[in-house]
Formats: structure tokens, C-alpha cells, sequence
């Protein structure tokens, strides 16, 4: 619970912040769940390219 606390503070430190949440994962969700990690990657190559 304060690791989320602390975790929501973050992502307020800038409006180009963005927090993805895998639930059920802990370390390693680039082994666990590689689409998740894809999926944020595009998302961010997506807004970069916006700009």
C-alpha cells in the first residue's frame, strides 16, 4: 500500500507522466507479460510522434 502511495505521487510530477499498472505482476513483467510492456512502448513512440 505505500509503494502505491508513493507510486501516485510520481506520477504527478509531470502531465507527460503515465502509470501502467500490470495487475497480479510484481518485477519482471517484461518476462511475464511482454504485451503490456509492447503495448506502453507504442503508446509512447505514439504520442512522440504527435508532437
Amino acid at each position: 500500500m505505500i509503494w502505491q502511495l508513493s507510486q501516485q505521487k510520481l506520477v504527478h510530477l509531470t502531465r507527460r507522466m503515465n502509470q501502467i499498472i500490470v495487475e497480479d505482476r510484481w518485477h519482471s513483467i517484461h518476462i511475464h507479460e511482454p504485451e503490456a510492456v509492447i503495448a506502453a512502448i507504442k503508446s509512447l513512440l505514439s504520442r512522440i510522434e504527435d508532437q
